[in-house]
């Protein structure tokens, strides 16, 4: 991925004071911490000022959403897409859950949003998730591809997802939680990915497809530096890794 583009941060938490990546590559953040009906939900009013705040930039490159609960940043970042594509996930959740309070953008329903109402979107794949979660069955009926936790902890995923033939650009979401504990520490419920295979299936959807773009999100917002030393060091490494990753490969065709 070329790096025309700086890092767009989208900080609503504060986690990014501790993050070491803003020191290697250009970054602009923008300042959401101020902001009202945001967390896990985004209610119409907040949706407006974020798609306001966003404009001005690319769904090319790399975005930096935050922990987990604005996940649903993804969908407000996809609506800038008007060519066909498909939407890669790696969540530890599926993200398909029928909204719990009406028709609201939340982190936990924005791959189902996406689907309903992007014509552009042409294929959805959802990497580690775990089966115990019930909106699984949300996902069966839009024919969403799951390559679930069991196949990720038998070493099947990177195969299974090599072997998807997209025939569109990509648009990779990557939810941190999707990887196991000891790599890093989230809100959320981790998954068992190690960061090595998924960096390896990174490397390989970037050298087999053409990629649009890319969000990340994960982690867990910081009370004291001091206590949280070592979740600060896992995501830093984390971090670093997976951006070394999406900056030093190229498609295959480049």
């Amino acid at each position: 991925m070329p790096k025309d583009n700086p890092i767009i941060v989208t900080d609503f938490s504060g986690i990014f004071l501790y993050e070491s990546f803003g020191q290697i590559y250009p970054c602009v953040c923008l300042d959401c911490k101020r902001m009202s009906g945001v967390r896990r939900y985004c209610d119409v009013a907040a949706a407006s000022v974020l798609r306001s705040l966003i404009a001005p930039y690319s769904f090319r490159g790399v975005h930096f959403i935050d922990t987990g609960d604005y996940h649903y940043m993804t969908k407000l970042w996809c609506e800038k897409i008007q060519e066909p594509f498909a939407l890669v996930v790696f969540d530890h959740h599926p993200d398909m859950q029928l909204p719990a309070f009406g028709p609201i953008l939340s982190c936990g329903s924005w791959v189902k949003e996406m689907l309903d109402t992007h014509s552009f979107l042409q294929k959805v794949v959802i990497v580690g998730v775990a089966e115990k979660f019930t909106d699984l069955q949300e996902a069966t009926s839009y024919h969403v591809t799951i390559i679930n936790e069991t196949s990720v902890r038998q070493g099947q995923a990177m195969n299974l997802l090599h072997a998807i033939h997209f025939g569109v650009p990509i648009y990779i979401s990557l939810d941190k939680d999707v990887l196991s504990r000891d790599n890093i520490i989230t809100n959320w419920s981790n998954g068992s990915l190690s960061l090595p295979v998924l960096c390896m299936m990174l490397k390989d959807l970037i050298t087999s497809n053409s990629l649009l773009g890319i969000d990340i999100c994960g982690g867990i917002e910081i009370c004291d530096p001091v206590t949280c030393r070592q979740i600060i060091e896992l995501n830093n490494r984390c971090d670093e890794m997976i951006l070394s990753v999406l900056y030093s490969t190229k498609k295959a065709s480049d």
